[in-house]
């Protein structure tokens, strides 16, 4: 028996490699591609049987059929299995594991709540450093939920694998944010359809030094009519993605920075990054916010608030993915 990837000269003294073999009746048969040259392989195949050591023969009109018919099985098998080991640094899903459209809050527990109560048929797909994700049906649309971990140097990760090597199509950030505005109330919904930073995480990404990233036309607008949809408030307007947890510094220089014809709607740590990211792997990516402080209302927000909010949010969000 011969090996994949080893030549082969037929009587013809043509020259043909080994791209697949196939045991059926206790017979060796191989699948052969030409070769042009050295350094060329066509798409001309021929299948043939092995009769002794180094003795093959064209298998007949009659074989060729039923032999190629399971040569494809075998093909599909072999890359269903592929798919089955693929993964990355940071996640380990099968490839067919990974719904293309994505929700991510940066909280793995929350990707758990999304998946608990919103998706039908859900299971968990990864848990690589704790890092949930769950894929399961929405509206008879799979959907996966999946955390991100807080900061654009933890997020940006997980936007990178999904897009770049899970073909993920659609990704919308669900998380919480701080409030900018005095007419924004606790638990509102901000959906931003671009983003400011300071950070020089575009630098560091893709060699660029731009401060503002946008949201997906579509996605944006998705979230938008989403959200009239549910007879949900929202506001529109940007983001203003921080390295750093907004309450725990004082941020009015950084706020001086923010072009003033900007429109920040909410504060955050991650849009920027996903928006970025999306862009240059020519992806959709839409951001939608919770608003959970405010600096305008001392207000303790109750569990029962939280949840309802965040619930709203979400609903928008899995309405919009599946546009």
């Amino acid at each position: 028996m011969i090996n994949k990837g080893e030549v082969i000269t037929l009587e013809n003294n043509e020259d043909y490699v080994v791209s697949n073999i196939l045991i059926n009746n206790n017979k060796n048969y191989y699948l052969l591609l030409k070769i042009e040259n050295e350094n060329e392989v066509t798409e001309e195949f021929l299948i043939v049987k092995e009769n002794d050591e180094n003795s093959f023969e064209i298998v007949t009109d009659e074989e060729f059929k039923d032999i190629k018919k399971k040569f494809a099985l075998l093909l599909v098998a072999e890359n269903d299995e592929k798919k089955q080991l693929f993964k990355t640094a940071h996640i380990n899903a099968a490839k067919t594991e990974i719904a293309p459209l994505v929700l991510m809050p940066g909280d793995p527990l929350r990707a758990k709540f999304v998946a608990e109560n919103f998706l039908e048929d859900y299971h968990l797909v990864n848990e690589v450093r704790n890092m949930f994700a769950y894929t399961g049906y929405y509206k008879g649309i799979m959907v996966t939920v999946m955390a991100s971990g807080m900061g654009m140097p933890s997020a940006g990760i997980y936007y990178h694998e999904l897009f770049k090597f899970y073909d993920v199509k659609k990704i919308i950030r669900i998380g919480t944010c701080g409030a900018t505005k005095e007419d924004q109330k606790l638990m509102d919904v901000v959906i931003a359809n671009k983003a400011y930073t300071n950070s020089n995480f575009a630098e560091t990404y893709c060699g660029r030094t731009q401060n503002i990233s946008y949201g997906s036309k579509n996605l944006t607008d998705n979230l938008i009519i989403a959200s009239n949809e549910n007879s949900i408030k929202s506001h529109i307007g940007g983001s203003f993605t921080m390295d750093f947890f907004g309450p725990y510094i004082d941020i009015t220089k950084l706020r001086a920075n923010i072009p003033k014809d900007f429109d920040t709607k909410a504060e955050e740590m991650e849009c920027f990054g996903l928006f970025l990211i999306a862009s240059e792997l020519q992806k959709e990516a839409g951001c939608i916010l919770t608003i959970v402080d405010s600096p305008f209302d001392k207000k303790i927000v109750s569990s029962e608030e939280r949840e309802t909010g965040l619930k709203n949010m979400i609903k928008i969000a899995l309405d919009a993915i599946i546009k």
